[in-house]
């Protein structure tokens, strides 16, 4: 009775969402490269996210570097400890994590990066979504052919997380259907548990460096929510944002009405919360200037979701 009650709790955990959920990533573990834990990077802390699950998020991506957390293949105790941790936490919360490999396709072996995604599969609980890579400009046209020797070892090896596989170059919403969406017709998934992810910024030129938002620029997301309906599969929008301009007032309310009204968004996870953010004026910063406090940036992104 016991074992079949656990099995019904592990179940209900996460359900699968009837509505696409809210989401913010917690930086911090992904920043610069090399280094040392706790001065080059960090970890999400308790405080970012106790201010996460307060402000009504579900959905968690925790951006990391794998050479850090598994060099050569092998977990590193002290880098993955913190990533382990920061799953913990985030799950204690009420959360999903969806973790994000942020190297941006610099794996250069298929094999190696499966053999360290399935080290990691088997440490930590099931319901973790693993997220591929992000953004694999660095691997070109050959990304896809790449994921899918990814994922077809991941299944080989037994590891049934649900996993997130992002469109290839940054992985623009705005050209998915006739970039990406070939590609994603010819995925094989055994476990059809595959989220396909997709970015958009909604700055002049989509890159995320602006503090204004492009008049009707909410119109970026309409090819990938058009061609995941029309086709069967679920997305998440793994990095959008917007700043406090007043030009993104408006853009924000329409994407947002985007993603609510989408049946096939699973979820839209925000740029960002958490110690990437490591001073009060960075454009897209989800964390106040007192600690444990949202900007006024997350104030109005949770309002806007929840009309």
């Amino acid at each position: 009775m016991r074992a079949v009650l656990a099995v019904l709790l592990s179940l209900n955990a996460f359900p699968v969402a009837a509505k696409p959920l809210l989401g913010v990533n917690l930086s911090g573990l992904e920043a610069s490269n090399g280094g040392k834990l706790g001065w080059s990077h960090v970890a999400p802390t308790p405080a970012d996210i106790e201010l996460a699950a307060w402000s009504g998020i579900k959905v968690a991506r925790i951006p990391f570097k794998m050479d850090r957390v598994a060099p050569r293949g092998f977990l590193d105790p002290a880098e993955f400890g913190a990533l382990r941790a920061a799953v913990s936490n985030v799950r204690a919360a009420g959360m999903r994590p969806l973790l994000d490999d942020h190297s941006y396709g610099a794996q250069a072996n298929p094999t190696a990066l499966a053999s360290a995604w399935a080290r990691i599969a088997k440490a930590l609980p099931a319901e973790v979504i693993l997220g591929l890579q992000n953004e694999p400009y660095k691997r070109g046209a050959d990304w896809w052919p790449f994921a899918q020797t990814v994922v077809s070892e991941l299944r080989a090896a037994g590891v049934e997380n649900w996993l997130s596989v992002a469109g290839s170059g940054y992985s623009p919403a705005n050209t998915w259907d006739r970039v990406q969406g070939p590609n994603v017709a010819r995925f094989k998934d055994p476990l059809k548990r595959t989220y396909f992810e997709a970015h958009t910024y909604f700055d002049k030129w989509g890159s995320g460096t602006e503090v204004r938002c492009a008049p009707g620029s909410a119109s970026r997301l309409d090819p990938v929510l058009r061609h995941a309906q029309a086709n069967g599969y679920k997305i998440i929008i793994g990095e959008l944002a917007f700043s406090a301009d007043p030009s993104c007032d408006a853009v924000r309310s329409a994407a947002i009405a985007k993603i609510k009204a989408s049946p096939a968004v699973y979820a839209a996870t925000f740029w960002t919360l958490g110690n990437f953010v490591m001073y009060p004026r960075y454009l897209f910063g989800l964390t106040g200037p007192l600690k444990g406090k949202p900007s006024v940036l997350l104030e109005r992104l949770t309002a806007e979701w929840r009309k």
